[in-house]
């Protein structure tokens, strides 16, 4: 190791000197106090090259703080929450007046979904887990993300 260093030493002492290695001890470890430079110019740099880098720089801050701004999150509205006791009784009823009207053994979630305009189809979903597991209905799925058959009890 010391060989390595001594040779180094003897064939790049001079350039070392010339670009600041200053701060080394013999092991060439730097000095807490002396800071090297990222990057040594090669050049001078003039005053417009050092203010147009400045606006480079506050420009990437602006575009940054514009992308941060627009990545906040949006607030959520949570709609209303209707009465869920209210809400099954409505499905409920609309099942039994089209299997009723229609006399139908069963109807498809696809058919109730299309027919309702004002609930969610997660809502009608939501009530019919309710209605099946109350025993007034039955729900039948033969394969996954297949239609959902709706039955009388």
């Amino acid at each position: 190791m010391d060989l390595e260093h001594e040779d180094f030493e003897e064939s790049f002492g001079d350039e070392i000197q010339g670009i600041g290695f200053e701060g080394t001890d013999e092991m060439g470890i730097m000095d807490e106090e002396f800071i090297m430079p990222r990057r040594v110019p090669k050049r001078k740099i003039t005053a417009v090259e050092l203010i147009a880098a400045i606006r480079e720089v506050l420009g990437d801050k602006r575009v940054k703080k514009r992308m941060k701004a627009r990545d906040e999150p949006q607030p959520v509205i949570i709609p209303d929450n209707p009465d869920i006791k209210r809400l099954i009784d409505d499905v409920y009823k609309r099942i039994m007046k089209i299997l009723y009207e229609q006399d139908m053994g069963a109807i498809r979630f696809s058919e109730l979904v299309n027919r309702e305009t004002g609930i969610v189809p997660v809502r009608i979903f939501i009530c019919l887990l309710h209605l099946a597991n109350d025993q007034k209905l039955r729900i039948k799925q033969r394969r996954m993300f297949e239609d959902i058959f709706i039955s009388k009890a």
